[in-house]
C-alpha cells in the first residue's frame, strides 16, 4: 500500500495575510521575508502588552505623582508633579487636594535641595581643581620624564 503524499502545512504571511507553507522563507505574494516579519509582529504585540501593563500602574495618578515628586537631583520631575498636582487639587474632592498639597510641598523642597546639591557639587568640583593644581603639572608643560622627539 502506498502512502498519500502528505501536503505541505500552511501558515498565514504575518504582513499580507496570504497563505504560505511552514518551510518558505519569503511570501510569495508580498515578498516579506517571513522570519523578520514574525520577530515584528512578536515585538509590537509584546509592545502593546508592556503599554497596556504600564498604563494600568499609571491610572493609580497619586503614585506616579509621588514618585515623581521623590527622585532626586533632577529637576523636571519635581516640577511636573508639582504643575500635575496643582491641576488635580483644582478640580478634585477635598482629599484629593490635601494628597495635591503635600506632593506640591514634597515637590517643591525636592527642587529647592536639588538646587543646592548641584550648587554644592559645581563648588566641589572647582575646590577639587584648586586642590590637585599643586599636583598636576602647569597646562602646556612637559610632563616630567616625557622625552621630546
Amino acid at each position: 500500500m502506498t502512502q498519500p503524499a502528505q501536503r505541505p502545512s500552511l501558515r498565514r504571511c504575518p504582513s499580507c495575510g496570504a497563505a504560505v507553507s511552514d518551510t518558505a522563507m519569503s511570501c510569495n505574494t508580498c515578498g516579506g521575508v517571513l522570519a523578520i516579519d514574525t520577530l515584528f509582529m512578536r515585538l509590537r504585540q509584546e509592545g502593546s502588552f508592556f503599554t497596556q501593563r504600564l498604563r494600568s500602574v499609571i491610572v493609580e495618578k497619586n503614585l506616579t505623582l509621588w514618585i515623581l515628586a521623590l527622585i532626586p537631583l533632577l529637576i523636571l520631575p519635581p516640577v511636573l508633579a508639582a504643575i500635575l498636582s496643582l491641576r488635580a487639587a483644582r478640580e478634585g474632592t477635598e482629599t484629593e487636594r490635601s494628597t495635591a498639597f503635600w506632593i506640591i510641598g514634597i515637590a517643591l523642597c525636592n527642587i529647592i535641595l536639588s538646587v543646592l546639591a548641584w550648587r554644592w557639587l559645581s563648588q566641589m568640583s572647582y575646590g577639587v581643581g584648586t586642590l590637585l593644581a599643586p599636583v598636576l603639572p602647569p597646562h602646556g608643560s612637559a610632563v616630567p620624564g616625557a622625552q621630546h622627539i
